[in-house]
């Protein structure tokens, strides 16, 4: 009966299929000549565009390192973190279910087709994010074009895909398993889980106590023991074992106050009631942690020379660069652009922090910046005599030092940089 269907609606599903393929190709080639520029802007840059990856980047204590990062807050991340953000991740459970694919393939049990592609591919992402891969397999897989660490995203959901297929296939694939191979794949998975909780717990300041480090070794160890299972409720136990794991996902700052930090921020705020007085040309802002500051001048709807830039305008960067000396610093995307102030007569120069971070030296009366509309200037800081001789003060209201240059930065104190 199956046979006769499947002859007598052939032709409905190859039109069916040859229609789905023809969709996803229009839509994959509107949206690719949609971000075309973007992409040509993009891969005209130092970075990211032309950089070039050897892999082996992480360590195996970061790829897995959700089995203890779930304890972290912000006051107690590694101190050679750079922020919160990297204990953002996954709890990886697909090598076990690797090993337990291949032992149940032995005993002559079918795998799904699924299980194995995606396995294979985590295999290669993981091994080149861990040790990296000969340099002609990277080109043609393209994996020189991602670092070792941002593989981490496509490895935790691919892990997360594959213990879904397997778990459901687990009562199929539990004949396989007898008490005594359970045994030592749970003993092996205890060890191993232990094992890399050790390296992680070695990252942290305040460290986890070693009986609590067998405790929760213990609990991930018997949530593997869904894997091998035919209880019917085994697949239900393994999920809701998870939610203590995924309850601090609610204390982050999207869902516990959404844009709070940002809109309610007190820069924020005053500059969003005055943005109207000040629409008529851009803002600079100089000191530490101006980045942070341009990006809440930016929300408010100013518009600022700095922060987080997606793409480099070359042309402005130019001109504050005469002689083209930077342009493998700027020619990037920038999530951090520091700007501070430099002695007065000296010229313009960029300082490549790392890689999407940079730091422009400027002397905050130089002549260049009329050029690229700059028309007020915030300090993060009390600014010398001489770094305001080119401006007058705004309103005393705002919550730094806040100033316009003069005759719309043509004053005749803007200083023109000395040729070294």
């Amino acid at each position: 009966m199956k046979k006769i269907l499947l002859e007598k609606f052939v032709w409905l599903r190859a039109g069916l299929v040859l229609a789905g393929v023809v969709l996803l190709g229009s839509v994959t080639a509107y949206f690719y000549f949609e971000i075309k520029e973007f992409v040509d802007i993009m891969k005209a840059t130092v970075y990211p565009g032309s950089r070039k990856f050897e892999g082996g980047d992480i360590t195996a204590a970061r790829l897995f390192g959700d089995y203890l990062f779930f304890t972290l807050k912000e006051t107690t991340i590694p101190p050679d973190w750079y922020n919160i953000c990297e204990a953002s991740g996954y709890i990886l459970f697909f090598p076990a279910v690797i090993v337990a694919a291949i032992f149940v393939h032995f005993k002559k049990i079918r795998i799904p087709a699924l299980v194995w592609l995606l396995s294979g591919y985590l295999v290669i992402l993981s091994v080149w994010a861990l040790t990296g891969l000969p340099a002609i397999i990277a080109k043609v897989l393209l994996l020189d074009q991602i670092s070792g660490v941002r593989t981490s995203s496509f490895i935790g959901i691919s892990s997360i895909i594959l213990v879904v297929v397997f778990l459901n296939e687990s009562k199929r694939f539990s004949s396989a398993f007898k008490a005594s191979s359970v045994t030592v794949f749970l003993l092996g998975i205890f060890i191993g889980i232990y094992w890399i909780m050790g390296k992680i717990n070695f990252m942290f300041t305040d460290k986890i106590s070693p009986e609590e480090l067998l405790g929760l070794a213990g609990y991930f160890t018997l949530m593997h023991l869904c894997f091998f299972t035919k209880w019917k409720w085994g697949r239900i136990a393994f999920f809701i074992a998870l939610i203590p794991f995924l309850i601090p996902n609610l204390l982050i700052n999207p869902v516990s106050r959404g844009l709070d930090p940002i809109t309610k921020h007190p820069i924020y705020t005053f500059m969003s009631g005055v943005k109207q007085r000040f629409s008529d040309g851009r803002w600079i802002v100089f000191g530490p942690n101006s980045p942070v500051v341009a990006n809440l001048l930016k929300a408010s709807g100013m518009r600022v020379f700095g922060g987080a830039t997606l793409s480099p305008n070359i042309r402005e960067m130019e001109i504050l660069d005469e002689q083209k000396k930077y342009n493998e610093v700027y020619n990037r995307y920038i999530d951090q652009f520091n700007i501070i102030p430099a002695p007065k007569g000296t010229q313009p120069q960029f300082t490549l922090n790392f890689g999407d971070a940079i730091t422009l030296a400027i002397p905050p009366c130089d002549y260049k910046l009329k050029d690229i509309d700059i028309r007020y200037a915030l300090f993060l800081y009390g600014p010398q005599a001489e770094e305001t001789e080119c401006m007058q003060i705004l309103d005393s209201k705002f919550p730094f030092p806040a100033f316009s240059y003069k005759d719309s930065v043509a004053g005749s104190t803007m200083s023109r940089a000395t040729t070294n």
